[in-house]
């Protein structure tokens, strides 16, 4: 006897255009720093709250490139931030509302800026380790001198 499941799924994309040109002077990495935060917590959602939601949906979000997988970097753009969610198709409406939430009523607990924080100063501290990614960056700050695309996309232990 031959079983076919057929899933259904859903994706919904969320891209912010003029990723690092739009950052204040100063503020180098916070469009990164505010992805990360997005799932720390909402008017009426914990961290536990948004992860329990997502797991009952089969829902995946995806805020920010992990820089434990190499090449994970398919959506680091200085020209666009984004927001990547994926769930079945029959909890569409759930999911939608839940990434409306997440969006739209975000906190930003002081105890989780913390944690976030330490974690991107990490990642920096890694990077800056890195023989690829600091010539990227070299090369990106060459290239545009001036421009706000020479910046880095994660900002520096003084901006973050």
């Amino acid at each position: 006897m031959l079983v076919q499941l057929a899933l259904a799924v859903g994706a919904l994309n969320i891209l912010g255009k003029n990723r690092t040109a739009s950052e204040p002077e100063g503020k180098t990495g916070i469009v990164n720093f505010v992805n990360s935060m997005l799932a720390k917590g909402t008017a009426k959602r914990t961290p536990e709250g948004i992860s329990q939601d997502l797991a009952s949906i089969g829902a995946q979000l995806k805020l920010t490139d992990d820089p434990n997988i190499p090449y994970d970097d398919i959506y680091t753009s200085r020209l666009y931030s984004f927001i990547r969610f994926e769930t079945l198709d029959e909890f569409a409406d759930q999911g939608i509302e839940l990434l409306s939430d997440l969006v739209k009523n975000s906190k930003f607990p002081q105890d989780e800026v913390e944690k976030t924080r330490t974690e991107i100063l990490s990642i920096l501290k890694r990077e800056s380790e890195s023989t690829s990614k600091t010539c990227s960056n070299l090369f990106y700050a060459e290239l545009f001198k001036d421009h706000p695309y020479g910046k880095t996309m994660l900002g520096d232990e003084n901006t973050i």
